[in-house]
């Protein structure tokens, strides 16, 4: 799965299996042009834990990461 970072608790995942891009419209978009648009891959930094948590997102050049915090960190 591709997604773009927006903020710390927020991410956009294309509409598959559709893009919309340039005033285009991509059926089915490869890997390349996801990426062109600034999609990365998703990828789960951590297992998520049991309990309570709460879920935020970091990113690197190439890829988003989905993180868990416990409650204690949130408040």
């Amino acid at each position: 799965m591709y997604a773009k970072r927006i903020n710390k608790y927020r991410i956009l995942c294309p509409d598959r299996p559709y893009l919309v891009a340039d005033g285009r419209i991509y059926t089915n978009p490869t890997t390349a042009q996801l990426q062109r648009q600034g999609y990365k891959p998703l990828v789960e930094k951590e297992p998520c834990p049991e309990g309570e948590h709460y879920v935020y997102y970091e990113e690197d050049e190439k890829n988003v990461y989905i993180c868990y915090g416990g409650r204690e960190e949130y408040s």
